[in-house]
């Protein structure tokens, strides 16, 4: 059974930036002494010039709930929260700083599990042929409380843009493309659901604005059965399954010659990765950037 302690790193700023590291080991060293693309239990390679071959490691303290950070470079600094640091607990929400890399340590409520050989078999089988050409390990995924539907946000720090830089689509497995325009996409039924009741004089609330909506009228969907919501701080669009009594959403994500699979409970969202293929329904479809 893979070591797991429920939090993952997140890639804020740098070469690797919008990379999500899931922690897999109750010791981990961060630097650049492992080769590109060489899988190693309880490293974090960055690919970041500026990032010492040993910058740091973290250390999981059972007892406190926490880890806790030793800097090990002798030529750079790092940094949690905008202060150097040499020793120092850190938690959920801490920014740690090295070089020109940003990681932010996060929560991963989802659990991913390995798929077995024939799941992989029968997903290829069916997923667009873009999905499976290169294999990249699942990550990048959060839950949100409750069944809302999130709001694409920006950071305070960075100049907001208008909705996405790059076309992003969804395709099907028979090569038809679902775009995912502006900020927020839907994917669902065309019967919405019930509004609150209200008094004689008031109107019930309007229902929430898309920039673009799929309807599907033989996929049994709730409304709002997928979302997709833009996250200007990565660039790309998370996915979250909302009901009433939404069908299954399944992610299998690849990454380093491995094939992991998971499933959206309601409410719960994940950052999509280019490549990941999702299953709502009888629909299968595979996440793409263009342009």
């Amino acid at each position: 059974m893979r070591w797991s302690c429920g939090f993952q790193l997140r890639v804020r700023a740098g070469p690797n930036r919008g990379q999500t590291i899931v922690i897999d080991a109750p010791v981990l060293k961060v630097g650049r002494a492992i080769r590109p693309g060489e899988r190693v239990p309880g490293w974090v390679r960055l690919s970041d010039d500026t990032v010492s071959r040993l910058h740091c490691e973290i250390f999981w303290q059972e007892d406190r709930g926490c880890f806790r950070l030793l800097h090990r470079s002798t030529t750079n600094s790092t940094y949690v929260n905008g202060e150097v640091v040499e020793d120092i607990e850190i938690f959920d929400g801490d920014i740690l700083e090295m070089g020109a890399t940003s990681l932010e340590l996060q929560k991963a409520d989802l659990r991913w599990s390995r798929a077995e050989t024939n799941e992989v078999e029968q997903w290829a089988s069916v997923a667009s042929p873009l999905a499976i050409e290169e294999t990249k390990p699942m990550t990048g995924v959060q839950r949100i409380p409750g069944a809302t539907i999130p709001a694409a946000k920006a950071p305070s720090n960075r100049r907001l843009t208008i909705g996405p830089t790059f076309t992003h689509v969804l395709v099907h497995q028979d090569g038809h493309e679902y775009e995912l325009k502006g900020n927020r996409v839907r994917f669902g039924s065309n019967q919405p659901p019930e509004q609150p009741q209200t008094g004689p004089d008031e109107s019930p609330p309007p229902l929430p604005k898309f920039d673009a909506e799929y309807e599907f009228t033989d996929q049994n969907f709730s409304y709002y059965n997928l979302v997709l919501a833009y996250d200007e701080l990565v660039q790309s669009y998370k996915a979250v399954r909302v009901g009433p009594q939404a069908r299954k959403v399944r992610i299998m994500r690849k990454q380093s010659g491995l094939v992991w699979h998971s499933e959206l409970p309601e409410g719960g969202e994940v950052s999509l990765l280019e490549g990941d293929c999702l299953q709502a329904g009888e629909l299968f479809l595979t996440y793409q950037k263009k342009g």
